[in-house]
């Protein structure tokens, strides 16, 4: 109904090719292909996302409160991205990932306050190690890019995946990008983030991630937030950044791996930074 069709995709891990002949999917091994679409009209996408609103709603009443018809129109007109493609692997997915990972009840934990501490949530069950976690601060909202996007700093250097375990680290993760995502739509602005990490003061294999916390990472950059993040920059480069680089990257898929660049200097970020550490600005 959607689709302008000019090249295919494959069905099993939605990697594209312009060459119509192509019988085996070069990055899965995949045989199945769909026919991709070119870009949409404006016209076109509202009546998409309308579309996969009302698609989700009876299952998901939440896509009223958590996506804008903005972020919706955005995932829809990545260029070779079917409507199918974007409802059941893209929002639905991510819908339904937020259940299983309790996104809801971590909120009512824990929350983050205007100046940006974190205090116990509204609920009756206070996580403390997640908010223990969330006040040491190596994770934060920080400027914006260029374009104006706001941007989430991670000081890698202070990160100890070990120390209170990976689910832990994960949640405060996904607490701080909660909180970020929830003004980004009260201000009714910038619906996706740029992520710096910060590797000065330490190694990045001093106290490496565990497989575990990388899988965890991949899975909220390409599942839990899908096109939220515009891109990654990491830097100082170093010899352990290329190593856990090379680690990363069979994990993601190529429009993923895409958005990641190492730096050799934090000044190369193209960042503007506050003059002084605020929430998201």
């Amino acid at each position: 109904m959607f689709k302008k069709k000019t090249a295919k995709r494959c069905k099993a891990c939605g990697e594209g090719t312009v060459k119509l002949e192509r019988p085996v999917c070069k990055r899965c091994g995949g045989e199945e292909w769909e026919l991709e679409g070119q870009e949409h009209t404006p016209a076109e996408l509202a009546e998409m996302t309308s579309s996969l609103r009302n698609a989700l709603r009876s299952s998901y009443p939440e896509i009223d409160e958590l996506y804008s018809d903005a972020y919706l129109a955005r995932v829809l007109a990545v260029p070779g991205r079917t409507f199918e493609y974007a409802r059941d692997e893209k929002i639905s997915k991510a819908l339904a990932w937020r259940r299983e990972f309790g996104v809801h009840e971590l909120a009512q934990s824990v929350q983050c306050q205007e100046d940006g501490t974190w205090s116990a949530g509204a609920g009756t069950d206070t996580n403390a190690s997640l908010l223990e976690t969330c006040r040491e601060g190596f994770l934060r909202w920080s400027g914006n890019d260029l374009e104006g996007r706001p941007v989430l700093c991670c000081q890698t250097s202070l990160i100890d995946w070990r120390k209170r375990g990976v689910e832990v680290e994960l949640q405060h993760h996904v607490m701080v990008i909660e909180h970020g995502l929830r003004l980004m739509r009260q201000r009714g602005e910038h619906e996706s983030f740029t992520v710096v990490l910060d590797t000065r003061g330490g190694s990045s294999m001093d106290r490496p991630p565990p497989m575990d916390a990388l899988r965890g990472l991949s899975t909220l950059l390409q599942c839990a937030y899908p096109d939220r993040v515009e891109h990654v920059w990491a830097a100082p480069v170093s010899g352990a950044l290329r190593a856990l680089f090379g680690l990363v990257t069979p994990l993601l898929a190529s429009r993923s791996v895409k958005k990641i660049s190492l730096l050799r200097s934090m000044e190369q970020a193209p960042v503007r930074w506050p003059a002084s550490e605020e929430s998201v600005a």
